[in-house]
């Protein structure tokens, strides 16, 4: 039996004339996910410099470049992406 039938959900195009979006339970539990993941990146980031610099004994010169270059590498897929 196809699954749309059965869960009386519409086809794509008719969704779109009226402006109807459906997000499935994967989606969420996909963005939920990835939102966890880059919040606790984004709140450790702080502390890879002092890492870095105190037990890996890296120059600051080195960490200086590696951290001017980490946005470039960041949006660099947005060039070929679009």
């Amino acid at each position: 039996m196809n699954p749309q039938l059965k869960l009386g959900t519409k086809n794509k195009q008719e969704q779109e004339k009226n402006g109807e979006f459906r997000i499935t339970s994967n989606f969420c539990w996909f963005l939920l996910y990835f939102s966890l993941w880059t919040f606790a990146v984004n709140v450790s980031n702080p502390f890879f410099n002092l890492y870095m610099l105190d037990n890996l004994g890296i120059d600051v010169s080195w960490v200086t470049i590696y951290n001017s270059l980490t946005p470039d590498t960041l949006l660099s897929p947005f060039a070929v992406v679009g």
